[in-house]
């Protein structure tokens, strides 16, 4: 597996001309984590001593108490639509979250000054090339086409079986507008191993870690860039946040 380093503003064109390079011509994902050692696993998967079918669980009370508190409900049967809901609303699910744009997933790894004391890192993943590992085929997957809707359906699935254990790259719903400016991607997992830990990852996967001491520097370089929390959540919530942060001249 590929690992670089991402340090100054000129390092995010040279860590996405590298990734290309690595991947034959063709444009990766991207994903920020704040401490480099955090595995490429969702966020269902993170929880320990949670009990037996705990993802199920959760996901069907969300579905059945959703309706009272949100207008636009999916079907009650479309699984993805209702799990890339979750994901949005922030609830743990097996959806893992990309974005098309090395500006974004930086960001996200820097973001967080709680963190500015470790290495973060900026993962790279040619999805295509995941899913080829995954299921034979070399192309993105629709929510609906197997084996993604098998996995989508395993997520409400109270008395299933044998999982699926697959890993895939999906084409997502565009379901909000946070979605757009933050140009996401999803993988889907049916199984707790982390993306790093597969054995082909080097196939697939590159990484570039941020040292500690650029990560300010790399924050302050995105902000000029147009690239902060008002822009990446475009709420009045976030707006404010930014507002907060403003000085000006007495």
């Amino acid at each position: 597996m590929v690992e670089l380093r991402i340090e100054n503003g000129s390092d995010f064109l040279d860590a996405a001309l590298a990734a290309n390079e690595v991947f034959d011509g063709f444009d990766p994902w991207w994903r920020g984590h704040s401490v480099a050692t955090w595995k490429l696993h969702p966020s269902v998967f993170r929880v320990d001593n949670a009990g037996n079918k705990y993802e199920q669980n959760i996901a069907q009370r969300f579905a059945l108490k959703a309706p009272s508190r949100y207008p636009n409900c999916p079907d009650r049967n479309d699984a993805p639509r209702w799990l890339f809901l979750m994901q949005h609303y922030g609830l743990y699910t097996r959806l893992l979250d990309w974005t098309e744009s090395i500006l974004i997933a930086t960001y996200f790894a820097v973001r967080d000054e709680q963190y500015h004391h470790e290495d973060g890192a900026v993962w790279a993943l040619m999805g295509s090339n995941l899913n080829e590992d995954q299921t034979g085929n070399h192309y993105f997957l629709g929510p609906y086409e197997a084996p993604a809707y098998t996995l989508f359906r395993e997520a409400f699935d109270l008395h299933g079986g044998k999982p699926s254990n697959t890993i895939v790259a999906i084409s997502s719903y565009e379901t909000d507008i946070r979605m757009m400016v933050q140009l996401s991607e999803f993988t889907l997992h049916g199984v707790p191993t982390s993306i790093e830990e597969l054995p082909n990852s080097k196939k697939f996967l590159a990484k570039f870690v941020i040292p500690k001491a650029a990560k300010l520097r790399l924050k302050l370089a995105l902000n000029l860039f147009g690239i902060s929390e008002s822009t990446l959540f475009p709420d009045l919530e976030h707006l404010a946040a930014d507002l907060r942060k403003m000085r000006f001249e007495p």
